[in-house]
């Protein structure tokens, strides 16, 4: 299982570690509480399946006590919330290989573009909300063997946004000085090298919202939760290329007489 989970304080641009992550030390000082602060975590797909779907009922994250006396709290930040963090764009591309990549289908559709050169373009797409821009997706290439190829380009939807950025790159792999992008309302849009404006896409995603965490934190209180099963779009798992955000706190608990104990907590996904 190619799914990997890793945290960033600020921003959630995270994927990439190996099949446990540690999320930290709590060191009970006191017989008091002792929070650990928040911390917004995203799980990516980065395999070539589905997970949590198939043969699988479902996607776990389950979390490690290292220690005794320790306290936990998931909190899933919900598609809708107007703190939540939505994933980047997900499609169903494939490689030579027939392995789904994750990335938008490109399609050729007609001799009706306007192109300035020929040869092998890219693209990549951004989900918006009110409040800002996702990291990009997997990169599509596609090969414009004509200057009027018009291609169409599709991918799924993301919920809770409003529109998208598509960036197309005559060099695939880079984007910059030369990267045009096309703003489009829907999950699918026409390529015809017609040029509206340049720019990159983001390093960050920001549509959590402002703030150092870009949303803000729940209140947490029920440290009584153990795995967490993660919520995803209909019943078809986890797609690849897709991300899950959630916040993460752990505690040691009121009353803690191991003074001095260190514990650590760590999480992984689990497909049942």
């Amino acid at each position: 299982m190619a799914a990997n989970i890793k945290y960033r304080t600020a921003d959630g641009f995270t994927q990439l570690i190996g099949n446990q992550t540690d999320i930290g030390t709590i060191v009970s000082l006191s017989a008091a509480e002792v929070d650990v602060a928040p911390i917004k975590i995203c799980l990516e797909n980065i395999g070539d399946r589905a997970l949590g779907a198939g043969s699988f009922s479902a996607l776990l994250l389950k979390r490690v006590q290292v220690g005794t006396n320790t306290g936990v709290n998931f909190v899933f930040t919900s598609d809708g919330d107007p703190n939540g963090t939505i994933s980047k764009p997900w499609g169903l591309g494939v490689d030579i290989n027939d392995v789904l990549t994750g990335a938008p289908v490109a399609t050729l559709t007609g001799p009706y573009g306007s192109w300035a050169s020929t040869g092998t373009k890219g693209a990549v797409v951004t989900a918006l909300n009110a409040t800002g821009e996702t990291i990009a997706s997997v990169e599509v290439t596609f090969i414009v063997a004509s200057l009027s190829d018009e291609f169409a380009l599709e991918w799924e939807d993301t919920p809770d946004a409003t529109d998208y950025n598509v960036y197309v790159t005559d060099t695939p792999g880079t984007y910059g000085a030369s990267t045009f992008f096309v703003n489009v309302p829907y999950s699918n849009c026409t390529l015809d090298g017609s040029a509206t404006s340049s720019g990159t896409p983001p390093l960050a995603n920001t549509t959590g919202g402002a703030g150092p965490s870009y949303g803000t934190a729940p209140v947490l209180g029920d440290f009584t939760a153990a795995d967490k099963t993660i919520a995803v779009i209909g019943d078809g798992g986890l797609a690849v290329g897709q991300q899950w955000f959630f916040w993460f706190d752990a505690k040691v608990p009121a009353g803690s007489t191991s003074l001095g104990n260190k514990r650590a907590m760590k999480l992984f996904p689990k497909e049942v």
